[in-house]
């Protein structure tokens, strides 16, 4: 990501090295996941996982518009 201009936060390897987002540890998440189970026959299982509190914490905390970046993730979640 960080070649692209998006470095992930709490990344030690490839994020910005301000240390301002040092407490947040590495924030990479898939709210959806969809893998092949079968892939002669196509079929898909497909989980999700809610957003962690954590992120949501670190959101509010760091995000240049945090109140825009909640109402996407609640409009994704419900």
């Amino acid at each position: 990501m960080l070649s692209i201009g998006n470095p992930i936060l709490g990344d030690p390897v490839y994020g910005r090295k301000s240390g301002a987002a040092d407490d947040t540890g590495l924030m990479l998440h898939a709210y959806r996941l969809s893998i092949a189970i079968d892939s002669k026959t196509g079929v898909f299982s497909t989980f999700t996982a809610r957003v962690p509190d954590r992120f949501l914490k670190a959101i509010k905390k760091y995000s240049r518009d945090p109140e825009k970046a909640l109402s996407l993730i609640k409009e994704i979640q419900d």
